[in-house]
């Protein structure tokens, strides 16, 4: 098995199916930038989330949104673009997902159970004052 982490925006509102065996499934697509400058590239990710997980996750997974998805790296597949050039599709199984920045502040799931994230400035042991300035160690 292999595990990649990635960090990107939706691109567009996540969308819901069920299987003909009656899986539900959550489906979203998600752009992440790698480079600088001219060397700028833009990855995108095929994501699918199994499960109760992703039907109540799906209010929350809204275009533009960040995330970061851990999961399982499907085969990559190539297809006929709009335009007609080949392009090449890339998969990921998610396992992991954390729904970051918003008005919510930051949120995640884990395994079919909610997890903490770093602590907000609000939530902070010290009082949140100089989290900002606190050591990243």
């Amino acid at each position: 098995m292999n595990v990649c982490t990635f960090t990107g925006r939706l691109v567009a509102d996540a969308e819901s199916r069920t299987t003909p065996s009656g899986t539900e499934l959550v489906r979203f697509r998600v752009a992440s930038d790698i480079g600088w400058g001219d060397r700028r590239q833009t990855h995108w990710l095929d994501c699918v989330l199994f499960g109760s997980r992703g039907k109540a996750l799906l209010q929350h997974l809204a275009k533009g949104l960040q995330v970061t998805v851990s999961g399982e790296l499907e085969p990559p597949r190539q297809y006929q673009g709009r335009d007609g050039e080949p392009r090449i599709a890339q998969g990921l199984v998610v396992r992991d997902i954390d729904l970051q920045g918003g008005a919510g502040g930051r949120q995640s799931a884990q395994g079919g159970q909610g997890r903490g994230g770093a602590p907000s400035p609000g939530n902070h042991p010290a009082g949140g004052a100089d989290y900002d300035n606190d050591p990243p160690f």
